[in-house]
């Protein structure tokens, strides 16, 4: 599972001016970050919006694979008794 963010970070002092944004994430226990400029950030928070709503769709999907799984086995246990 790889878990994402983005967030704006302000700068301090000593750091290039204006506001900046970090992209994080972690897959296989490793986590990683990346600075992004700000007029890429538009897209990846895009990427990253669908991205979250890809995952939904799988965790939906797997839902109605254990129900359907499920459903098949009630059958074969009812017919085994009939």
């Amino acid at each position: 599972m790889v878990s994402t963010s983005v967030r704006s970070v302000s700068s301090f002092p000593g750091a290039r001016q204006g506001p900046y944004f970090q992209l994080g994430w972690s897959r296989k226990r490793k986590s990683t970050t990346r600075f992004i400029r700000n007029p890429d950030a538009r897209e990846i928070k895009e990427q990253l919006r669908n991205y979250a709503q890809m995952q939904t769709l799988v965790d939906q999907w797997v839902e109605a694979s254990i129900d359907i799984c499920e459903i098949k086995l009630q059958e074969s246990r009812q017919a085994a008794k009939g």
